[in-house]
């Protein structure tokens, strides 16, 4: 596990996913808005079983990491950090956030705090993701808190962004 505290900032909460938050989880990734803006959509719906895997794996890795984040002590999402790489210091991520919490600056705040607070828990200098064409929100966001497009990188279907 890369880390195992609980990061508090403002009025937010990260912590690790744990199997508790399985019924959460399977909320927001059966949500077929969620699912469609996927970079690699689940078969629908997924199991509570498939979901405690994802979890496990989580818990296990060395170079990646979930983290369930809260907002005023109520689960409004969870952001994945994947490929975590220490030579160079960078990593991927993902953000669900649940319906009912959209629109408030919540991911915004969100991206914030892990490029400010969480990147320097797990060593990351340089955060990146890869977004939908379609998932014009998302894009949005990721530009409002300054991660720039790069189009080398960016394929047929998929936008890449970066955050140095």
């Amino acid at each position: 596990m890369i880390i195992n505290k609980i990061i508090v900032e403002k009025e937010f909460e990260f912590r690790v996913a744990n199997k508790k938050d399985v019924d959460f989880l399977l909320g927001l990734i059966n949500e077929p808005e969620i699912n469609e803006y996927l970079v690699n959509p689940a078969e629908q719906p997924i199991s509570k079983k498939q979901e405690l895997d994802w979890i496990q794996d989580y818990i296990n890795s060395n170079t990646s990491i979930a983290l369930i984040v809260k907002f005023k002590n109520k689960r409004v999402g969870v952001i994945s950090v994947d490929d975590i790489n220490k030579k160079d210091g960078s990593a991927s991520f993902g953000l669900i956030i649940k319906k009912d919490s959209r629109g408030m600056g919540i991911g915004k705040d969100v991206i914030k705090i892990l490029t400010n607070k969480v990147s320097k828990k797990i060593k990351v200098k340089k955060f990146y993701s890869f977004i939908k064409k379609t998932n014009t929100r998302s894009i949005a966001l990721v530009k409002s808190v300054g991660f720039v497009l790069n189009k080398e990188k960016s394929k047929k279907n998929l936008v890449y962004f970066e955050f140095i």
